[in-house]
């Protein structure tokens, strides 16, 4: 027996493609054997965002309404922020005998920039709390001025008292 020699690999077969039957028959022209193709790897592509379109705004637009201002321009608030201040500081001068003055004073003011902030619109709970601190100020700071110049009073007439039991008490020796 012979050995029969190696026999080479055949090309892969071309691949049938098929034609739609709608379309008239075309003559195939005869195509070389395929060869392999080599392709080279395609990098991911990062998703591109939609491009927003941006508004504009027309030439004659009204302006913004009063409720979208900012907040250092609401009218009325400037007078609530002294109000509460006033508050404050008229109870700090309860604490300081005679400077209860201060408090009475402070009180007045608070109550009357309270009142006009609310006339102008501001009537939220900034104004509110400076109205409540103005009056306590004006109310307790009245009962302190009261019993300072009492107990003033009390201690020089107790003063005047005692320097008469002392000036009887002197006679009798």
């Amino acid at each position: 027996m012979q050995p029969q020699a190696p026999t080479q690999p055949q090309a892969p077969a071309q691949p049938v493609q098929p034609q739609a039957p709608a379309q008239p028959a075309q003559p195939v022209a005869q195509q070389a054997p395929a060869q392999p193709v080599m392709q080279q790897p395609v990098a991911p592509q990062q998703p591109v965002a939609p491009q927003q379109q941006i508004p504009t705004r027309p030439a004659m637009q009204q302006p913004a309404p009063a409720a979208q201002q900012p907040s250092g321009s609401v009218p009325g608030k400037g007078k609530a922020i002294a109000s509460l201040v006033l508050g404050i500081v008229g109870i700090v001068f309860w604490f300081f005998g005679y400077s209860s003055i201060v408090s009475i004073v402070a009180g007045i003011v608070g109550i009357i920039l309270a009142s006009s902030a609310k006339k102008d619109g501001y009537d939220e709970g900034m104004r509110v709390a400076g109205f409540v601190l103005s009056i306590l100020s004006l109310v307790v700071g009245a009962i302190v001025l009261i019993s300072c110049i009492a107990c003033a009073g009390a201690i020089a007439g107790g003063a005047n008292t005692v320097n008469s039991t002392l000036n009887s008490l002197s006679s009798l020796s």
